[in-house]
């Protein structure tokens, strides 16, 4: 969206979008696969914005003004979340 210069970013339900999927069916390696790839083009996608893309704004719904530059800050909050995890994991 902010990248195709629209104005407003479209709302996500992230527990609408986990629903509609059943995880427990799926191996761990095959998710971890799947996490990795994904991962590996969120990357590839990130590296490639050029100084104008970075600079690209929209406005999101109930969060305010988000820009692509603060794909940055999306990367790194993914980490934290990330190693959240694998501490909760590892204290089970």
């Amino acid at each position: 969206a902010i990248l195709a210069g629209e104005p407003e970013i479209a709302g996500f339900d992230p527990w609408a979008a986990i629903n509609e999927r059943d995880f427990a069916s799926t191996s761990l390696d095959e998710l971890l696969d799947e996490l990795a790839a994904e991962r590996a083009i969120s990357v590839g996608f990130v590296r490639g914005l050029d100084p104008a893309q970075l600079s690209a704004t929209a406005a999101y719904p109930g969060f305010g003004e988000f820009g692509a530059g603060d794909a940055s800050d999306a990367v790194g909050a993914e980490f934290h979340r990330g190693r959240t995890a694998l501490r909760r994991i590892s204290a089970w």
